[in-house]
């Protein structure tokens, strides 16, 4: 009691994670156009609607029809991103799976879909991924975030997302989650909550660390259903100043390093890892993809246009060229060995 009350002079607050109990179902509560507001993902796309042209699938996702259960002896690979993974007419997605289908790397049945949600970062991923990316049974993962890690945000994702807990540990937390010193034990015991002064500055969604976790965690988790993981890093151009405007960034030149900083951090997760990398950052560095980028340097192709064109009207060489180099990690991995020739006598 003496501590909790020195504690309520300070100025000192702390943020707990909202709380979703095991077996209530979320309520249907919109967020940002088609988008749904989701206490543990934060937001997802709703099955049915419509988003810059394409329909949303029952998966929830802007790809083809896909059924959940895998078929027998069919090899799976799911996409797993931000915006740019989601985008396209069509996506990279559909490109890679006309490639595998057409030229299966071991001459078997594949099929390639597109999970990715625009604006997530990689704790959202990493979430989606462990609440309905096993259940689908892939063989490999790939796996595109860091965009949207470093942006700034008033309050951490690690902090917004809800934390799922049974009816007995809901009730251990809510009784100290709502007193300082309870919040500090919290704190202490589980890297989901963070200490917060009031009228701090603004933060980045993921802070580098936590993006350096998630990226581990991520390739633990992917191999834990013996699927093979694919890192990608995040290409860019020149950012616009509306990512400054916007508050994303403090400044162009500052936003630009991070960007840098958390493509590296893929790097070094892949080198620790062993895991397959695909270094579309200095794959795409060169003048000649400039023609790859939309108009906000960010995004690939016709992306501000994606409302307006129909589906398969216009070449988009920015999403082939990042699936031609998936198609080219997944065949040099799965490729059958050709036999080797008999010596003539």
């Amino acid at each position: 009691m003496i501590a909790e009350h020195a504690l309520k002079r300070t100025n000192v607050s702390l943020h707990v994670a909202p709380l979703v109990l095991e077996g209530r179902p979320v309520g249907k509560e919109h967020y940002h156009k088609e988008m749904l507001r989701d206490p543990e993902l934060l937001w997802k796309l709703e099955p049915g609607s419509r988003v810059f042209g394409r329909q949303i699938n029952s998966l929830g996702f802007r790809e083809r029809e896909v059924a959940p259960e895998k078929k027998k002896g069919v090899r799976r690979v799911i996409c797993m991103g931000d915006s740019v993974t989601a985008q396209g007419q069509p996506g990279y997605s559909q490109f890679l799976h006309e490639l595998l289908t057409n030229a299966p790397p071991d001459g078997g049945s594949w099929e390639a879909f597109n999970m990715g949600v625009y604006g997530y970062s990689s704790l959202q991923g990493l979430r989606l991924f462990q609440l309905r990316g096993k259940a689908l049974r892939p063989d490999v993962v790939t796996i595109s975030y860091g965009r949207n890690d470093h942006n700034l945000a008033e309050v951490a994702d690690q902090v917004r997302m809800a934390v799922r807990l049974s009816p007995f540990m809901k009730g251990f937390y809510e009784f100290f989650s709502h007193r300082l010193v309870g919040e500090m034990l919290l704190h202490a015991l589980d890297r989901r909550h963070q200490w917060s002064v009031e009228g701090e500055a603004a933060q980045v969604r993921v802070p580098p660390e936590t993006f350096r976790d998630n990226m581990r965690l991520f390739v633990s988790e992917v191999r834990s259903i013996g699927a093979t993981p694919i890192l990608v890093t995040a290409p860019r151009r020149q950012l616009p100043d509306s990512y400054v405007k916007g508050g994303y960034a403090r400044t162009v030149e500052e936003f630009a390093k991070q960007h840098d900083d958390y493509a590296q951090i893929v790097r070094d997760v892949a080198h620790e890892t062993g895991a397959p990398l695909l270094d579309l950052q200095r794959l795409l560095a060169g003048p000649e993809c400039d023609s790859y980028f939309a108009s906000d340097k960010v995004h690939f192709d016709a992306y501000d246009r994606e409302g307006y064109i129909p589906y398969g009207s216009e070449k988009q060489p920015g999403l082939y060229r990042i699936a031609t180099e998936m198609y080219a990690i997944i065949k040099a991995r799965f490729a059958v060995p050709s036999p080797a020739a008999t010596p003539t006598p």
